[in-house]
């Protein structure tokens, strides 16, 4: 704590709580939003979905702890840096897939009903 005190002055343990509260709640939706979006995107393999998210964020996160007390905190930027931006490519390159696919499944069923409507009219006719 003295420490702190040399290199920030002016320290203040209100915004240190505030902080961590922000953090928490900024976590929080961000956990929900993610996990809505695991569900919806796999709903037929949720589980399976669920178990390899928590598997890559607890994992993760042991090991950050485990090399955070060796590694210099300008280098655990670096880290944090790297992984986040390879984890937004992933997920815009898996998310772009998963559209894709959802358009091209509803636009098989939308024709399928085009020619279904289209059969029942020709025997309508006849």
């Amino acid at each position: 704590m003295r420490d702190l005190i040399i290199f920030f002055p002016n320290f203040s343990k209100g915004l240190a709580i505030f902080s961590s509260f922000i953090l928490g709640v900024g976590t929080g939706a961000m956990d929900t939003q993610t996990l809505t979006m695991l569900g919806s995107y796999y709903a037929d393999r949720a589980s399976q979905a669920f178990a390899i998210y928590k598997i890559c964020q607890h994992g993760s996160t042991g090991i950050s702890f485990a090399y955070a007390g060796y590694i210099n905190i300008y280098w655990q930027l670096g880290i944090l840096i790297l992984v986040g931006t390879l984890g937004a490519t992933g997920f815009t390159i898996i998310d772009s897939a998963n559209l894709k696919r959802r358009k091209e499944k509803q636009d098989t069923l939308s024709s399928h009903d085009d020619s279904v409507k289209q059969h029942g009219e020709t025997n309508k006719n006849t």
